[in-house]
């Protein structure tokens, strides 16, 4: 991630695509994330949302 994340994130107990924790992210790069919970790595990142999410 290129930028703060400045909010509590949502954390989603499921089982998807072999992780079983997520933690979705609004950064001010303008991207969403989901992040492994337990691990921290990214998994998933949207297109290009805007100048801030």
């Amino acid at each position: 991630m290129n930028g703060p994340v400045q909010a509590r994130p949502p954390v989603i107990p499921a089982t998807i695509g072999g992780v079983s924790l997520w933690v979705f992210l609004g950064s001010q790069d303008g991207y969403a994330y989901g992040v492994n919970g337990y691990t921290g790595q990214v998994v998933w990142q949207s297109p290009k949302l805007g100048a801030v999410v």
